[in-house]
């Protein structure tokens, strides 16, 4: 077994320890903050939400990677996928376009068996007549011939989630998935698949701070923290699957690239035309050739008796 082969074998516990500690322990700090200053009813809370909550993560990340002295996993990627970053990048879309429709269809879901279960602070499936009076009096300049239909409001957040998930939340999520999928997703590669799930875990816990503010659950964060643990879960095996496939993949067509070319060089060689032919026994007229090319045998070039034995 190789030294490499070695400290993938366990699990580097401190180092995980580490990563939670700064991440959950920085969250927990600015949400502290968050609650001094009165919670997150203003924008300039919803401002430090993005700028210093979400990025938690990719900060423990960083000062992991940097400890361990093993370089930055953003740059192995980036110079790991030399030569078809494009192909990289399209096949990071595709997946990213798949999970994000997939969650977003879990999400409605999940949100309409909650209202219909009565789940608490779930709410209640609007029917179009309410929906239409509710946004009446938050716009009372809408037609009044206009009615809206609640699947319709359903399509029309669903196309604006993926476009705000491919453009300004991709920048706020990019910390996240760095540290959970990528750095931590690393540490606890020995433990195999269940590795999301533990991920899954200590990602839907490092929302209590923010969850206890009111954030998604409103006053009932007590149900809210449990409820993102459930949720979290489920999403990381779904996130974490999407990337280890296209590892998969990336590797697989190293392997078959580099099996291609075992497999084309003794085809080559075995195409060279040897520089010294064997010895024939002249019959006919390639006796009356045999003289010029014994003549010129050993004096000329390989490639100038080849021209000789031609003529």
């Amino acid at each position: 077994m190789t030294a490499a082969t070695a400290t993938r074998s366990r699990v580097d516990w401190p180092a995980v320890a580490l990563f939670y500690g700064i991440a959950f322990g920085g969250a927990a700090v600015v949400a502290a903050a968050l609650f001094a200053m009165g919670g997150l009813e203003t924008p300039v809370a919803q401002l430090i939400v993005a700028l210093l909550y979400m990025p938690m993560p990719l900060v423990a990340a960083l000062i992991v990677e940097r400890r361990a002295g093993r370089g930055f996993l953003l740059v192995r990627g980036w110079r790991a996928s030399r030569g078809r970053r494009l192909r990289t990048v399209g096949q990071i879309a595709g997946w990213s376009l798949v999970v994000a429709v997939a969650v977003l269809t879990a999400q409605v879901l999940m949100a309409w068996g909650a209202a219909s279960l009565g789940a608490p602070g779930a709410g209640h499936w609007a029917s179009d007549a309410e929906l239409t009076t509710r946004l009446r009096e938050l716009q009372p300049a809408l037609p009044a011939e206009l009615t809206l239909s609640t699947w319709a409001l359903v399509g029309i957040t669903f196309a604006q989630a993926l476009v705000a998930g491919f453009t300004v939340n991709a920048v706020v999520a990019f910390g996240e998935e760095y540290g959970w999928r990528g750095v931590l997703a690393d540490l606890l590669e020995p433990l195999g698949l269940w590795r999301y799930g533990l991920i899954g875990v200590l990602w839907g816990l490092w929302h209590a701070p923010i969850i206890r503010l009111g954030h998604n659950y409103g006053p009932d964060w007590a149900w809210g923290i449990p409820l993102m643990v459930l949720w979290c879960v489920p999403l990381s095996y779904v996130l974490g699957c999407a990337r280890t496939r296209r590892e998969h993949d990336r590797a697989g067509h190293r392997a078959r690239h580099v099996q291609r070319l075992r497999g084309h060089l003794p085809a080559r060689a075995h195409r060279r035309r040897p520089t010294h032919r064997p010895a024939r026994r002249p019959l006919g007229r390639a006796a009356a050739r045999a003289p010029r090319a014994a003549a010129v045998d050993g004096v000329a070039p390989a490639t100038v008796r080849r021209l000789i034995r031609a003529l």
